[in-house]
């Protein structure tokens, strides 16, 4: 039986076309959030999740993964900081320049009042300091849902690099490889989860905590995955029965924990499928994700009746045009000057992934 390691080698994977799944779901998910309500989304009422925020967690596993693998192979924290930065902000930048910038065309107020709020640069700092999903610019999407809000996905981005200064921490104090330090987390997120076993359901009482428990769970089973990667079998049989397991469990204190590991094993399960065929090297799902949200908007704007359904389908398409051009024009140059400039400043080159 073949394990994690001895598959993960090469580009021959499905890495980046389950990213593009998981950017799609999340487009799909908020298509029912903008029409109905967050109660409205697929797989809420079944699982306490919104299909969104399964997604979400699909991401955060991998993205363990990944990250834990380019640490152990490029330990200089310098260079592992360069490529972690650079994967994140040019194409976040430019999004939120280019949604300010839309804005004035579509504003509902004047726009010499339009201009001089986003010259107060507050608009800025909450999405490039904050990372705030609910920031708002004036006349922007004007309708009651999440108040106006212009690139609510972009909230996930603090928990992502929190995660990443966790394991640089982890691997300065040479505790990444430490098997004890491992199990005491791995109990220690356990017990959390146990603790704030508080899920969607229970909405008011969600708070920052709940949300970094969640993320920082799910990227730490990516972790463990990738460490353990040439012990944990590769096998179909897992997800099934981590499913069932899950599936009986749901409305437990355990259920949490369970569903973000049937969650992590399963997606990286499906990545590592091998595959003969040489996909095309080109990741649409960061700017899917980024750019998402501001297209499905505007479509509802200027036809509010669309379906749920259309909406998701007519948001995806347009959303993966610009998240084909944001890879090529942005993140694929920045990536690969970010790699020459590792590779000329630390040897041995670090892959940014």
């Amino acid at each position: 039986m073949q394990s994690f390691g001895t598959i993960f080698t090469g580009k021959n994977n499905y890495f980046t076309a389950l990213r593009l799944f998981a950017a799609v779901l999340v487009v799909f998910s908020h298509s029912w959030l903008i029409k109905w309500g967050e109660l409205f989304e697929p797989l809420y009422a079944q699982t306490g999740f919104t299909l969104g925020q399964h997604a979400v967690t699909i991401f955060f596993a991998i993205s363990g993964f990944l990250v834990c693998s380019s640490i152990q192979r490029q330990p200089n924290i310098f260079a592992f900081a360069i490529a972690r930065l650079t994967r994140i902000f040019p194409a976040f930048l430019l999004c939120g320049i280019l949604i300010a910038l839309f804005g004035a065309f579509i504003t509902t107020v004047k726009v010499d009042y339009y201009i001089s709020e986003l010259m107060s640069m507050k608009f800025f700092l909450q999405i490039f300091i904050f990372f705030n999903g609910e920031t708002k610019l004036p006349g922007v999407f004007n309708y009651p849902v999440h108040e106006n809000s212009v690139l609510a996905t972009i909230w996930t981005l603090k928990y992502e690099l929190i995660c990443y200064i966790g394991l640089t921490i982890a691997s300065l104090i040479g505790a990444i490889n430490n098997r004890y330090i491992q199990i005491f987390s791995a109990i220690m997120l356990i017990i959390l989860c146990l603790f704030f076993n508080i899920n969607s359901t229970n909405k008011e009482e969600i708070n920052t905590i709940h949300h970094f428990i969640r993320f920082l769970t799910s990227f730490y089973i990516g972790v463990l995955l990738y460490l353990y990667r040439y012990k944990i079998p590769h096998t179909i049989y897992i997800p099934i029965i981590l499913s069932c397991i899950t599936y009986i469990l749901n409305g437990t204190i355990i259920y949490n924990f369970l569903l973000y590991l049937t969650i992590g094993y399963t997606s990286l399960y499906l990545a590592l499928i091998p595959n003969s065929t040489k996909l095309p090297e080109i990741d649409m799902s960061y700017g899917v994700y980024l750019y998402g949200w501001p297209i499905q908007q505007t479509i509802y704007i200027y036809d509010a009746k669309i379906s749920s359904w259309h909406l998701s389908i007519y948001t995806s398409l347009i959303a993966m045009i610009f998240g084909a051009i944001s890879w090529y024009l942005i993140e694929k140059p920045s990536l690969t000057y970010a790699r020459n400039y590792i590779k000329s400043r630390f040897n041995p080159a670090l892959k940014v992934r």
